[in-house]
């Protein structure tokens, strides 16, 4: 049985400490999110220029995402001729496919620097952790004697 087409919504919150990367400025950062090697899969923020603690609040639906697909989160830097990587991280299914996830992460090849990138993923349910977590704490409040 093939993997089954699911919905996924991504929310790309901050991140913090990203490096400089451009030599006359600060970073100009974006973020891509796809499943490795699926292009069509591909989703991006819009470009904060200058910032090194970016805020993007936004949300996607991951398209074309198959149930038991890992997630990569790179953060890049936009320039007119190329882009430098400021931070990646890659999501295994396996981190999210039952609860989804909530969280600050570390991201990796961030070139001396520290970045944490704030992202959520949603559960099968389609909602994301902390909505599951308020949903049953309401749900335990109604049955109690």
């Amino acid at each position: 049985v093939p993997p089954q087409t699911v919905a996924l919504t991504v929310k790309i919150s901050y991140a913090l400490g990203l490096r400089k990367a451009d030599f006359m400025g600060k970073s100009d950062p974006y973020v891509v999110v796809q499943v490795p090697n699926r292009i069509q899969t591909k989703v991006e923020t819009h470009v904060k220029a200058g910032d090194l603690n970016p805020v993007w609040n936004c949300e996607f639906k991951v398209p074309g995402y198959k149930q038991g697909e890992d997630l990569v989160f790179k953060v890049l830097d936009k320039d007119p001729i190329s882009f430098d990587i400021l931070g990646v991280i890659t999501f295994p299914a396996t981190s999210f496919q039952e609860t989804g996830f909530d969280g600050e992460v570390l991201l990796e090849e961030a070139k001396g620097s520290k970045p944490y990138l704030k992202v959520s993923i949603s559960g099968p349910t389609g909602k994301y952790p902390q909505e599951m977590a308020a949903a049953s704490t309401f749900v335990v409040a109604l049955t109690k004697p």
